[in-house]
């Protein structure tokens, strides 16, 4: 696969997530369900044919984040997560959201003004 075409791929991958992730849980509960069908076969109840299946394949959260590994987007999911809950923080606390605002728009401006007056 080219650079171009892997550049392509992730950014498809973050910008349909939610249609990645869908598609990604259809398949894994077909494979649960194929799975649980060849328990059944094999002369298992149903509802332990299904547990089993489910303990054979491992937890759906699990498979969905090695599936996003594989896409390449971890980190870019968990960049996004880290991002929102940084925002849903400084809603819950304005005072503090604009104490670090002013802080940094000041300390931004005196390094500003030094570097100006250095050249």
């Amino acid at each position: 696969m080219s650079a171009w075409a892997d550049v392509r791929a992730r950014w498809d991958a973050i910008i349909h997530r939610g249609v990645r992730d869908r598609e990604t849980n259809e398949e894994i509960a077909f494979h649960v369900e194929m799975q649980a069908q060849q328990f059944e076969k094999s002369g298992l109840p149903r509802d332990e044919a299904w547990r089993r299946a489910r303990l054979l394949f491992g937890r759906a959260d699990d498979v969905l984040e090695g599936v996003r590994d594989a896409r390449g987007t971890a980190m870019w999911d968990q960049w996004r997560a880290d991002l929102t809950y940084a925002f849903r923080q400084l809603q819950r606390s304005p005072a503090f959201a604009l104490t670090v605002i002013s802080t940094l728009a000041l300390s931004i401006g005196a390094s500003t003004a030094i570097y100006s007056v250095v050249d």
